[in-house]
C-alpha cells in the first residue's frame, strides 16, 4: 500500500511540475504575466474527473496547447474549438 502510495504522489508531482513549466515556457515573451499555480492544480484535477468519467482517448495533454501558441490564438475559445474537432472526430471515425 505504501509503495503504491508513494508512486501515486510522484505521478501527481510530476504532472504539476511539467504543466508548470509548459506555462512558464509558453508565457516567457509575454512580460510582466504572472501563472497561477492554484489553477493549474484546478485544471489538472477537473481533467483527471472528466476523463475518469467520460474515459476518453488518451491523447498528448499539450498538443493543442503548443498548437494554439504557435498559430498565435489570441482566446480561449479555441482550446474549446480544438476539443469540439476532436470529439467530432472521436465520434465518427
Amino acid at each position: 500500500m505504501w509503495q503504491l502510495l508513494s508512486t501515486v504522489l510522484a505521478i501527481a508531482f510530476l504532472s504539476f511540475t511539467q504543466s508548470i513549466a509548459l506555462a512558464k515556457t509558453i508565457v516567457r515573451p509575454i512580460p510582466n504575466y504572472k501563472i497561477d499555480s492554484n489553477q493549474g492544480l484546478f485544471s489538472i484535477r477537473l481533467t483527471n474527473t472528466v476523463e475518469s468519467i467520460l474515459r476518453p482517448v488518451p491523447l498528448p495533454a499539450f498538443s493543442p496547447i503548443a498548437d494554439n501558441d504557435e498559430n498565435r490564438a489570441k482566446s480561449s475559445i479555441s482550446l474549446l474549438i480544438s476539443a469540439a474537432i476532436v470529439a467530432t472526430h472521436r465520434c465518427y471515425f
